[in-house]
């Protein structure tokens, strides 16, 4: 099993971690989230091939990250396009 995928999920604001002595756990939860970011992203390069994206490149993130981490990175930077 991956590091990440035993990373619990924070679900809480920085804000919320800092008043409640839980920064360790929001950090440490952030840094999942940008591996997991990096991981879908090289996911992408390798298994894209300018017209399909090859259920590999899925499976391997989920797989690492687990698929609640990686539903709340997409949908976060679906959320930050304009």
């Amino acid at each position: 099993m991956s590091k990440n995928m035993i990373t619990p999920f924070y679900y809480h604001s920085r804000k919320f971690a800092e008043e409640h002595g839980q920064l360790d756990a929001y950090r440490t939860s952030l840094r999942a989230n940008q591996s997991c970011k990096e991981a879908i992203e090289r996911a992408i390069r390798k298994h894209f091939d300018g017209m399909h994206l090859d259920e590999a490149a899925v499976t391997e993130v989920v797989q690492e990250f687990g698929s609640e981490r990686v539903f709340y990175i997409l949908a976060n930077t679906v959320q930050l396009k304009s």
